[in-house]
């Protein structure tokens, strides 16, 4: 608040006993909003930079005013809240409203193909393998490939299917290439 003194001035003043009022004079905060940027990124990947933007700041005060924003922890693939924040001296006129953002992070693509392999007629299957190209060295480390093919002895060829297991599959959109036996 602030003191508003009234005062009057002209020569037929000294013609009057005047008495002065004073008032109040209220300034109120203007209220802003503070959004944060929605954001992505696919599984095993980076963080990008996560931004805020502003409205209603008065120009000068925006030049002063720091904006933020920062996500929820977690690195599976699924949504996580994106905190926006403002800092500086100048907020302290403003009612700010903070609108959270989304971040998501998506499922990477990888493959799991199966290793060709062959054999004599009569002769022991030799053990079946598989490859991938894509997981995360260290969910590579936790997940077990493997390969199986179609029964069958007689001369021909027979299709080998790849598969993988563990948990941390479910970060990955997986596409199997299956190998010829």
């Amino acid at each position: 608040e602030y003191t508003i003194t009234p005062s009057a001035t002209g020569a037929a003043l000294s013609n009057y006993d005047v008495t002065y009022t004073t008032a109040k004079l209220t300034i109120n905060k203007k209220t802003a909003t503070v959004t944060a940027a929605a954001a992505s990124k696919t599984y095993g990947s980076s963080d990008p930079s996560l931004t805020a933007s502003s409205s209603d700041f008065t120009t000068a005060d925006a030049a002063t005013i720091t904006l933020s924003a920062s996500r929820a922890s977690g690195e599976a693939v699924g949504t996580y809240t994106i905190t926006p924040s403002a800092t500086g001296a100048a907020l302290s006129n403003y009612d700010v409203t903070y609108a959270t953002g989304t971040f998501t992070i998506s499922k990477k693509t990888v493959t799991v193909t199966a290793t060709d392999a062959s054999k004599t007629y009569g002769a022991t299957d030799p053990t079946l393998a598989a490859t991938e190209a894509g997981f995360t060295t260290a969910d590579a480390a936790t997940i077990t490939l493997s390969a199986s093919r179609a029964s069958g002895e007689a001369v021909g060829t027979y299709t080998i299917t790849p598969s993988a297991t563990g948990a941390a599959l479910t970060n990955y959109d997986v596409t199997y290439a299956p190998g010829t036996f």
